[in-house]
């Protein structure tokens, strides 16, 4: 059994949407004033791309195996649901985390998967079947 969905926040959050626009045009004009054009440039460019999982679309994949999200062709990442030791919910999405216990480390480890408009009662069902929770409920 396999789950995929698509998950795109710059589309469903206009509001957010134009907060970040208008952050990286504040940005590369306060760049303008500081610094050549192409350091202002190259400073706008990293701020885009450190928010690539916002403005393009992300596909998330749910498999016997794992997990997968890649944002559009430029990353992905996988985890096994061997390595998955924890599972947080939040209100729009889970943590799959592979650590035994909360750390400072927590945001490097694992991953986040969004549930964007697909069902969370069916993501997490998947995961609490998969990640070997169905006993217990995530936490």
């Amino acid at each position: 059994m396999t789950m995929m969905w698509t998950v795109w926040p710059a589309r469903t959050n206009p509001f957010r949407t134009c907060v970040a626009v208008s952050a990286i045009l504040f940005v590369f004009f306060c760049g303008c004033h500081t610094l050549p054009v192409i350091g202002a440039t190259l400073a706008t460019f990293v701020m885009a791309m450190s928010l690539d999982s916002f403005f393009l679309p992300s596909s998330c994949i749910l498999t016997e195996e794992g997990a997968v999200i890649s944002v559009f062709i430029f990353r992905s990442r996988a985890v096994k649901w061997e390595d998955v030791r924890r599972v947080y919910i939040d209100k729009e999405g889970l943590k799959l985390s592979t650590l035994d216990h909360r750390t400072r480390l927590e945001a490097f480890s694992g991953m986040y998967l969004p549930f964007g408009e697909e069902d969370p009662e069916k993501i997490k069902d998947f995961v609490r079947k998969h990640a070997g929770l169905s006993q217990h409920r995530p936490e």
